[in-house]
């Protein structure tokens, strides 16, 4: 449906191009946009990797099917928290490129609004996925529970959003920087933790490279922007959010 909906829209841009717009090379806009959106496309390219190589190290670890079905299943976000941080993030951009200042609260409010839905979801979720997983699926995937109960920790990176930030700025180059960083440390985590704690490790080096990208934009922000972390982010709602889902996922570990 998605992908239908953004033919029809894609063919009826094309349509009011073609009946009254003027075709026309710019080579100055070309060069622009290709400055701006090469490191993006290439932090794509990053972030695909970095998911493509936890399932090759998978297989060449274990070179067992099973293992890596089970791993695969468990090895995903909630789509709903990944789709809905997305969308704000997106949406916050124009609105700080118009008023930075302003775009900060909204942020600030915004994500908090949305973290307020986000966080009580999740922490249920953590304590249902056991019985679900083998339900929805079957009993053969019971463990990826557990790996995909790490991956709903992930939850807390998203909720920061200085993609967005430096996304208003122009600055996406360094998106990209901090993109290779995340790379480099997912897969020596990958490595380390996959051999000390099995594929649940596999699990955390994901988030917790994550959090490597995440805190190094926030970083940059502060030394090159002047922008601190309190002006975007609720770092007291946060923190009190952050310590019930780390208690629900040890919970968890606990019943289960």
């Amino acid at each position: 449906t998605l992908a239908l909906l953004g033919i029809l829209k894609f063919a009826w841009t094309l349509s009011a191009v073609w009946k009254y717009g003027l075709f026309k090379f710019r080579s100055d806009l070309t060069r622009t946009y290709l400055i701006l959106s090469a490191p993006l496309i290439l932090n794509l390219l990053v972030g695909n990797i970095t998911v493509l190589f936890d399932h090759w190290l998978v297989n060449w670890w274990y070179q067992d099917e099973a293992v890596f079905a089970v791993f695969r299943y468990g090895a995903r976000e909630f789509p709903l928290v990944q789709s809905l941080v997305s969308a704000l993030g997106v949406a916050l951009i124009p609105r700080l490129a118009e008023d930075e200042t302003g775009g900060l609260q909204d942020m600030k409010s915004m994500t908090r609004k949305l973290g307020n839905v986000l966080f009580p979801f999740t922490i249920v979720l953590v304590f249902l996925s056991k019985p679900l997983f083998p339900l929805v699926f079957n009993p053969d995937f019971g463990k990826s529970a557990f790996i995909f109960n790490v991956y709903l920790l992930m939850i807390s990176s998203r909720l920061w959003l200085p993609n967005s930030i430096l996304l208003a700025k122009g600055a996406t180059k360094i998106i990209f920087r901090i993109g290779l960083l995340e790379l480099g440390t997912k897969v020596l985590l990958g490595l380390l933790l996959l051999w000390a704690g099995g594929l649940t490790g596999l699990a955390w080096s994901a988030v917790l490279a994550y959090w490597v990208e995440k805190i190094g934009l926030a970083w940059y922000l502060r030394a090159h922007a002047g922008i601190s972390l309190h002006q975007w982010l609720d770092v007291r709602w946060f923190l009190r959010w952050n310590v019930g889902l780390v208690c629900a996922y040890l919970g968890s570990l606990y019943f289960f």
